[in-house]
């Protein structure tokens, strides 16, 4: 079945008719996309118009010359020297027709990327606090294995100061640790690089910030509790992930991933709209991930936080203030 012309413009090249429009996108929050496609649909691609970081998104059965996987297949933006264009022309779309057709070595910026193997990514949530489209949340940690971070959960809800005291629930998500195709580490990486955690504007005071007996007490208990979790869970590195062609891969025994965030800020301040990553065994294959993810949803704030696994965060509770 052919593509629709309704509401669309057309354009020739190499005697083939192709079909192209600009729409926004309300799953992509309202984000403006070019859309090109060939009349059996067998080229399709897709460009967003506005945006920081650019790329083309080949939807098709063909490109360049060659049959793919009819899967999507992000491209980095082939006029490098040129500021993509913010309007967009009869001549921008027949250039990017004939780079899709005639054109070879565009530069894949993400394909098929290996799962290594599966975490949980753990967060409770303050249900009173909570109001429309924010969630006063607090991220725990990411753990090997689903028991474990349940029973981390219900450690914080039942012992630990301001997660016991006030109606918090918890939820637990199935993370892929994805590869980039080099599963080494990016050379010069600074090992020693930190997350910062802080949370901006928040309701709470951590509560090392004061009573520091009181909280030398509470660590005691909550590295008790942390010891308790990993013996009863076993060791983390041995979870049960597929090692049939990753064996001998380093990333296999990685101990800490990568994870890109996007969100908004209401007028209070507070974050919402928040999108989330996969997990990724490398900042750089994390920072290609927000690239395309920029272009997928409009949000104002963007990072890529790296977690160690199974670590706990928020050990020693809160209070509001």
């Amino acid at each position: 079945m052919g593509i629709s012309k309704k509401g669309k413009r057309t354009i020739i090249y190499q005697e083939k008719e192709y079909v192209w429009w600009v729409r926004e996108e309300v799953e992509y929050q309202d984000a403006p996309w070019l859309t090109v496609s060939s009349s059996d649909k067998s080229l399709v691609l897709s460009y967003r118009v506005e945006g920081g970081d650019f790329f083309v998104i080949s939807k098709g059965r063909v490109f360049q010359g060659r049959e793919t996987s009819g899967k999507w297949e992000y491209y980095w933006y082939p006029f490098g020297k040129r500021t993509p264009p913010l309007v967009i022309t009869p001549g921008f779309v027949r250039e990017l027709i004939a780079w899709a057709v005639s054109g070879r070595g565009a530069v894949l910026i993400s394909g098929k990327k290996p799962v290594f193997k599966m975490l949980y990514l753990l967060v409770l949530c303050d249900e009173e606090l909570s109001y429309d489209n924010y969630k006063e949340e607090f991220c725990i940690g990411i753990f090997s294995a689903y028991k474990e971070a349940e029973a981390v959960a219900k450690h914080y809800l039942g012992n630990v100061e301001g997660f016991k005291d006030y109606p918090c629930s918890y939820r637990i998500a199935e993370k892929k640790v994805l590869g980039d195709g080099n599963c080494g580490r990016e050379e010069g990486e600074n090992d020693s690089k930190k997350k910062n955690n802080k949370k901006k504007d928040s309701k709470y005071i951590d509560r090392t910030l004061e009573n520091r007996e009181s909280s030398a007490e509470t660590r005691e208990g909550s590295e008790a509790g942390q010891e308790t979790v990993r013996k009863e869970n076993g060791n983390r590195k041995d979870c049960g992930a597929e090692k049939e062609s990753s064996e001998n891969c380093p990333c296999m025994d990685t101990d800490e991933v990568y994870m890109v965030y996007g969100w908004n800020e209401n007028k209070e301040g507070d974050e919402i709209h928040i999108v989330e990553s996969e997990c990724f065994v490398t900042e750089l294959a994390a920072r290609q991930e927000m690239v395309m993810m920029k272009q997928m949803y409009r949000r104002t704030e963007w990072c890529v936080s790296r977690f160690r696994i199974g670590e706990w965060k928020w050990k020693e509770g809160f209070v509001r203030v």
